[in-house]
């Protein structure tokens, strides 16, 4: 039965970037496993003080991945040697800070380094979230509004109100990233930190008035 009108709408709602996440890999290769283990382990301790000497919290310096796994050669399940690697997620709230950590980071580390991932990101999204779906439901009603125009009907009663979709920013990624470092130098890439974003979808009933 024909009884109301059901629409989705979205709503996108933008902050400036207020923090900075390096994500970095820490990797290394050795005839054994116990050898790639303990370099590795070596090489994450001694980027992890150079950048707490860079002025990263503690809280700010997270193990995303850890990964141990054989090299194989050219021949079928011949092992040549073993990879160890570490992957560290770091959060600044200094923007302009990317090469001076990943500076300190390859000092520590040297050519075992490399920049898996950037992105920048709004710490408190809340009050993105608000103004998103307040934007989502405007766009809502005007869809149905115009909807209810072209079939003659008018809108009544709201009968339902669901989220159906809601995201955090979606953050751009620095050039040369997932490389290693070892042939350039980390202030050589630029980054803008730029506006983040959050979308909201709702989905809407009404009953005909």
């Amino acid at each position: 039965m024909d009884s109301g009108i059901t629409v989705i709408g979205y709503g996108l709602a933008t902050a400036p970037a207020d923090l900075l996440r390096i994500t970095m890999g820490i990797g290394t290769d050795a005839a054994d496993v116990a050898t790639a283990v303990d370099t590795v382990g070596g090489l994450t301790k001694a980027v992890i003080a150079a950048l707490h000497d860079a002025g990263v919290g503690a809280d700010d310096i997270q193990t995303s991945a850890v990964s141990v796994y054989p090299n194989y050669g050219h021949e079928p399940m011949q092992v040549q040697g073993y990879r160890a690697s570490h992957q560290l997620v770091v959060t600044s709230r200094e923007l302009e800070g990317f090469g001076r950590l990943l500076n300190a980071a390859v000092d520590a580390a040297g050519n075992d380094i490399a920049l898996d991932h950037l992105a920048f990101d709004v710490e408190d999204k809340s009050a993105l979230q608000v103004q998103a779906r307040q934007a989502a439901f405007e766009d809502a009603r005007a869809r149905a509004d115009h909807l209810a125009g072209l079939a003659g009907r008018d809108i009544g009663a709201l009968d339902g109100v669901e989220e159906t979709g809601s995201h955090g920013p979606i953050v751009p990624r620095a050039a040369g990233e997932g490389v290693s470092l070892a042939f350039g130098t980390p202030a050589e890439i630029a980054v803008e930190p730029g506006e983040e974003s959050v979308t909201v979808g709702l989905t809407v009933r009404w009953s005909w008035a």
